[in-house]
């Protein structure tokens, strides 16, 4: 499991459902960046160097604000919202690719489709990302 610890910054909702937002530094969220053998993703984190999060909290939870928790995330759910959010728009550009290539366009009508793919496969991943399934899944979770 993938593990974060942060701080929380406020508590909202009512006695039913309540929600912490939960500061991050963006280095911790992934072993291999903060080692610095990241995916080049870090390099985003140098520009904001601390995230906020939106987490449930659990109905036993007694948390308040400034208090340390830590987060959770299945690393097969970590893994498929990679692979949505650069495999998707990659399929897009080697399949518009493929495609100007058949029709034998010029190179630049290649590279033109291929950034179209991408733009498109982006333009999915951001559509299939709003449904309420996938944001829960993707979301971390709060360990009491």
């Amino acid at each position: 499991m993938n593990q974060a610890t942060g701080t929380v910054v406020s508590i909202d909702g009512d006695c039913g459902e309540r929600y912490a937002l939960v500061e991050v530094a963006a280095s911790t969220l992934c072993r291999r960046c903060a080692a610095g053998k990241g995916c080049g993703a870090g390099l985003t984190a140098k520009r904001r160097p601390v995230r906020r999060i939106v987490v449930a909290v659990p109905a036993s939870a007694n948390i308040g604000p400034g208090d340390s928790v830590r987060l959770l995330m299945k690393p097969r759910d970590l893994l498929s919202a990679s692979v949505l959010v650069y495999g998707w728009p990659l399929a897009g550009a080697l399949l518009a690719a493929l495609l100007a290539w058949n029709l034998e366009a010029s190179d630049g009508a290649a590279a033109l489709a291929a950034l179209t793919g991408v733009g498109v496969g982006a333009w999915l991943v951001r559509l299939k990302i709003r449904g309420e399934a996938c944001l829960e899944r993707f979301t971390p979770r709060m360990l009491v």
